[in-house]
Order: C-alpha cells, then structure tokens, then sequence
C-alpha cells in the first residue's frame, strides 16, 4: 500500500445503551453513499480514508469523547505515523519500538486523503512493541517517519448515522473438513487410533499410524495433521544410542512453554487462513518466528512453534494454524504468537 497524499510536514507531535441494541464488537454496514472514516470523533479531526455504501466495518463501541460517533477497527488501506528515531529495524518490514520505558512514543493516524499535519495522537506504544512497516519511510525536515500498519488497539472514527447493523451469519469455527472428536478425526478410524496410541504412550505404534495416514489419506489436511504429529512425538533410539536427532538451535535452554515463562493470553483456537511468511525473527529458545498474512499483506497473527517442530515447509503456502496465544511478560520484544500445534490447509 502506497499512501496517495503525503505530509508536506510533521512537526509539534501530542504529548501525552449500543447504537444497534447489541453487544460490541459488532459488524456493520455502510449505508451511504460515501462515509469519510475520521482520526477523531468530530469533523474537525482530519480524514484519514473513505468508505462506500454496502462497505462492511467492525464497529468497536461507541464514543466516549462524542456523541454520534462510533469507533471503529482501521478498514483496510489504513496506516499510521511513527517516529523512525525511535524504532530500531529489524528487517525490511518489522521494527521494534525502542525508546525509554518511562517515555512511550506516540503513534499518529495517517491519511490518504489529506496533506497536512497530522494533528491527533492515536495512542502510545511501550519500548519492544513490535511494528509493521507498510510503505517507504519519509524524511520530513531531517526526521525520517515510517507509515507502519495499525496498532491492534488502534481506532478510527464513523458517525453513527452512516451504518446500520449487519445480518449475523453463523461461521465454522474451524477449518473445512477438520472435523474432530475427543477420539481423534471423525471420518478416520486410523487417527482415532493413533490418538489412542498416544494416550497410552505407545510411541512406536503411534509413529506407525501417523505414518501411514501422511502416506495414504487423500484428506490433505488430515495429511499435514500426522505429519505435525509425527514431528512432535519423542525419537526412538536404537539399543545403546542416545536420541540426538534434534539440530543444535533446537536444544538450547528454555525448551519448553514453561521454561520461558509464557503466559496464556487464549485458549488453543484455529486461526483465520493467511499466508505464512518468515519475519527473521526467533524466539529467546531459538525457535523462528513467522507471520500468518491476509491478501494486503496484513499481519493476521504472529506464529512460533515448540522445540522440536517447524513451520518452514508451510512458508508462502496459505494455512491455518492452531494452538494457543501466547505472550512472555519478561521479553525484551513483546509480542503475542500463537503457538502452532496442527497446521491445516484450505
């Protein structure tokens, strides 16, 4: 994404009952011609982008700054301003915030339909939150600025009047034909039994079952299912040799959830499709980091794996992954992953 208008100058940054008769957050539908999506809750506050009428927008809640008006998660297209003084790059497109801990640096709204000054402060990030770089840097009177995509809790703002709700529709909650049980897959007996084999801690007969289901199942997914397993379950040594398959980043300390003191943020849930691309970024275990993308090139989540698993033969294949969100509260770089467990494919 290119912005079409960009700042001539930026300069004086900030110092520090629902409207549809439903919970948030709640979809809706742009119902007017056009709907100018705003960096704050007024007109005052400069446009950042437009919206047509049948438009779908995810509406967060409303104002608590101005009546009328409603905030909304950044369509897409959207981008905001930071700072490039205060991130340091760590590949051509992520960057970590690095500032002083008691200084958190403001990100502002960008606009692809104005150029002027931004003039509102869309929040602030804490020094090792990762961002994403959208655009080529702009250098502005001897300051570089870096367009990077939205904060999770980034906002934009809609008048009210300019939506209606949009009819609920009932979603799959996982990936097509993964259909499980508590026994393993529905409609294969063979994954049944190796789960069952697992349970019981018969290594070699579940090594074999998987092996025949990634050899001979025509369900792709159920497929890429046993090979995950497959590279998960414990290697086998011959009589007198000690198990050492393992590739020497894979054993360095930390080679457990618990070992780095990650905490549960959400349950193991599939994720959205996206493709995975790697981010050159690794975890303090060693473990890559990868980021699962949508068709503008949108972070959809951030993906890690445990020890002894990888990821790098899904690399530009669109999947879905799952496991659950996790965060290390003590990392210098914070970010949330969700660690894959199972990987599906479309």
């Amino acid at each position: 994404m290119r912005q079409t208008m960009l700042l001539t100058a930026i300069i004086g940054l900030l110092a520090g009952s629902t409207a549809f008769g439903q919970s948030y957050p709640a979809e809706a539908i742009i119902f007017q011609s056009e709907v100018e999506v705003r960096s704050g809750p007024s007109k005052t506050f400069y446009p950042t982008s437009k919206l047509n009428k049948n438009e779908k927008v995810v509406v967060l809640r409303e104002s608590k700054e101005a009546q009328g008006w409603l905030e909304i998660k950044p369509p897409v297209g959207s981008f905001s301003w930071i700072n490039g003084k205060n991130v340091k790059q760590v590949d051509a497109r992520h960057a970590v915030v690095d500032c002083d801990p008691a200084r958190p640096v403001s990100i502002l709204p960008g606009s692809t339909l104005v150029n002027q000054e931004p003039n509102r402060e869309s929040m602030k990030l804490s020094t090792g939150t990762i961002v994403v770089i959208v655009d080529r840097p702009l250098t502005v009177n001897g300051q570089t600025w870096l367009p990077i995509q939205p904060h999770a809790q980034e906002v934009r703002y809609i008048p009210s009047d300019s939506v209606k709700p949009a009819a609920v529709v009932a979603t799959n909650s996982g990936p097509a034909n993964w259909n499980r049980t508590p026994d393993g897959f529905a409609a294969n007996s063979v994954l049944a039994e190796a789960e069952q084999a697992v349970k019981a801690n018969d290594v070699n007969r579940a090594r074999y079952l998987f092996q025949q289901i990634a050899t001979n199942s025509t369900d792709q997914n159920q497929k890429v299912y046993a090979m995950n397993r497959l590279a998960s379950l414990p290697q086998s040594p011959t009589p007198g040799q000690v198990a050492s398959n393992t590739k020497p980043q894979d054993t360095r300390v930390g080679s457990s959830p618990a070992a780095l003191n990650l905490v549960e943020l959400k349950q193991a849930q599939w994720t959205t499709y996206g493709r995975l691309r790697d981010t050159r970024m690794t975890r303090e275990d060693g473990q890559s980091i990868y980021s699962l993308e949508d068709s503008q090139g949108k972070v959809l989540a951030y993906i890690t794996t445990n020890p002894g698993k990888s990821l790098q033969t899904y690399l530009g294949m669109v999947v879905s992954v799952y496991g659950p969100t996790m965060y290390r509260p003590d990392s210098a770089v914070r970010l949330q992953y969700v660690v894959a467990s199972h990987v599906a494919v479309p």
